[in-house]
């Protein structure tokens, strides 16, 4: 039987063979979707044709990018979407010498009014746009960096299910009449839950459960901040990480989210991209010659968008100081941030990411923390 089905219709092929054939690559866990689009360049046209649905194999995908290969003789350029996939394919594309593209799904231009979708018109569509132009590549880390946002990640989506379950423990004893009336989560509180009686043995049980859970999921999150830790003394963005701790609000753990998430900075062209990855920068909805601004557009990266508004909201009475040794006038820049109120939180998230931005490339982040101390008195002089 053969390793894949195909349903090309045969037509001409690129006569030159310095022509570069587009790729489209609909991928699936199961399966994989080809077309090829290439610009004919003695009609100026474009042609665009189906190839093959193979299986999501490696030695299949091989067999297939030869074929290609010596098929066309021209230079191939492999686009796929970003998705549960991950980045496997495109690094077998690399390691066989080949050019790929990982494209923002987000950011493909759709029709309005089409409402057939296949495989293989995706697989078209996609081999097509690459020959437009028309697709926006993600950045795609290196092994190393996405095995620790993978931990990093896992934490993040560990807290989220301990918060989901303290809320839902806080509404049951509420709905029987229990209600704790001073600040929630520390040992009195976890005391006053455990003494709590129910007349029913099944809402007992339920309760004894809740909290076992709870406690066991806790335990687990303080073993995998360990873990992290120890990870991340290991790692080649160390020294980055220790620069990251002397802005106010970031310790060890905010570091290594920051620098797991967003990666290498000289990636971003200006500081308004940057603003733009995180979901800060407004919203707008001008028409003619009305222009009308919004809120802040929260559609970045969503761990790094809660990781900025809890850095910004973390306390200043306790400074910690990991590359100054607790400069007295530095100190003074601390506490003149606490000026701010939580209606200016925004601003002062936009101005670190600015600063942060602005000494991206490795050797800068030793001095990083200077620019951020200086930025209030600009910041109010700038008229923000």
């Amino acid at each position: 039987m053969s390793d894949y089905t195909d349903h090309r219709d045969i037509t001409a092929v690129p006569a030159e063979s310095s022509v570069r054939v587009h790729v489209g690559l609909d991928v699936h866990k199961d399966t994989v979707a080809v077309a090829v689009a290439w610009r004919d360049p003695d009609f100026d046209a474009m042609e665009v044709e189906d190839r093959a649905t193979i299986p999501n194999r490696p030695n299949t995908l091989v067999r297939l990018t030869e074929a290609l290969s010596e098929e066309f003789g021209g230079t191939l350029h492999l686009v796929y979407e970003a998705g549960a996939c991950g980045f496997v394919i495109w690094r077998q594309l690399r390691d066989l010498g080949l050019g790929c593209e990982v494209v923002a799904p987000t950011l493909i231009p759709k029709k309005p009014g089409e409402r057939v979708k296949t495989d293989r018109r995706d697989a078209r569509e996609l081999a097509r746009l690459s020959v437009l132009g028309y697709l926006t590549p993600v950045w795609v880390p290196d092994t190393e960096q996405e095995a620790m946002r993978d931990l990093v990640r896992l934490r993040a989506d560990l807290k989220a299910g301990i918060k989901k379950q303290r809320q839902q423990l806080n509404h049951f004893l509420l709905r029987h009449g229990h209600h704790w009336q001073k600040t929630r989560w520390n040992q009195g509180h976890r005391a006053w839950m455990s003494d709590r009686r129910f007349t029913h043995p099944a809402q007992q049980i339920a309760l004894v459960t809740a909290l076992d859970t709870l406690e066991q999921h806790e335990m687990r999150l303080a073993e995998l901040d360990r873990d992290i830790v120890a990870q991340s003394e290991q790692w080649a963005w160390n020294p980055v990480l220790q620069s990251l701790r002397a802005l106010r609000g970031v310790d060890l753990l905010t570091a290594v989210t920051v620098a797991a998430e967003i990666g290498d900075l000289r990636r971003f062209p200006s500081a308004g991209q940057f603003m733009a990855f995180l979901g800060l920068v407004p919203g707008e909805f001008s028409s003619g010659g009305r222009r009308r601004t919004g809120a802040i557009t929260r559609t970045g990266n969503s761990v790094l968008i809660l990781l900025n508004w809890d850095a910004e909201s973390t306390k200043w009475d306790k400074p910690t100081f990991h590359c100054f040794g607790g400069d007295p006038f530095q100190r003074s820049q601390c506490r003149y941030l606490t000026v701010f109120s939580s209606l200016c939180q925004c601003v002062v998230v936009r101005a670190c990411e600015q600063h942060l931005w602005k000494n991206r490339t490795a050797e800068c982040f030793s001095t990083l923390t200077s620019a951020v101390w200086s930025f209030p008195s600009g910041l109010v002089m700038g008229g923000w």
